[in-house]
């Protein structure tokens, strides 16, 4: 059983933010879940939103912004005034930095699903530089993705994939369970094991 932070402790944190990753593993947790998606120049950030304006003091699409502009955001401030400053981490960053200290780190791939595939396989790279096979999951929701990761074998035979639990409704509500039967206990088996907050 693994006691997951959701986007860190976002409780009492900045969500998707070094500091919350840090203070859900202070608090004990086993790993975090986060979010990733490009910006404009296909660098990976941890965000959860299409727009930049809930969680920074940035406004407008995410996708729209080069990797510059979006590293200047205060993603911290809107949560509470003692977070001022913090940033939108990149993926590199969390694993660079958590990457030995977390047991699971659950990356949810977002963002345009027409340039998801692409995102997996940097993501994928990622997790090959920094050895990190045995501690990451990828979280996906789209069966495009999930069948190309599976297509994937040879580079991601260790890496669990989850899916989201109403596509799991879906499965069974559409009667397709034999058309992806290979991707079922790849879905189904980690749920046991995880408790996301």
């Amino acid at each position: 059983m693994y006691l997951i932070g959701h986007r860190g402790n976002s409780a009492t944190a900045p969500e998707n933010t070094m500091t919350s990753f840090q203070m859900a593993l202070d608090l004990g947790a086993s790993g975090v879940e986060l979010d990733v998606a490009f910006t404009r120049d296909n660098q990976i950030v941890v965000f959860h939103d299409v727009v930049l304006d809930r969680t920074t003091d940035g406004k407008g699409l995410l996708k729209s912004k080069d990797y510059d502009s979006v590293k200047s955001l205060d993603a911290g401030s809107w949560f509470s005034s003692k977070f001022a400053g913090e940033k939108v981490p990149l993926l590199e960053d969390v694993f660079s930095t958590f990457g030995r200290s977390a047991q699971r780190i659950i990356v949810e791939l977002k963002g345009e699903q027409e340039k998801r595939q692409l995102l997996a396989t940097k993501v994928i790279s990622l997790i090959e530089k920094y050895t990190l096979q045995e501690q990451i999951q990828l979280l996906v929701y789209d069966f495009p993705t999930l069948d190309f990761l599976y297509s994937q074998d040879q580079r991601c035979q260790s890496l669990i994939f989850l899916q989201k639990y109403h596509m799991l409704q879906h499965l069974v509500e559409l009667e397709i369970q034999k058309s992806h039967s290979h991707l079922l206990q790849n879905i189904l088996l980690p749920l046991n094991h995880l408790r996301i907050h």
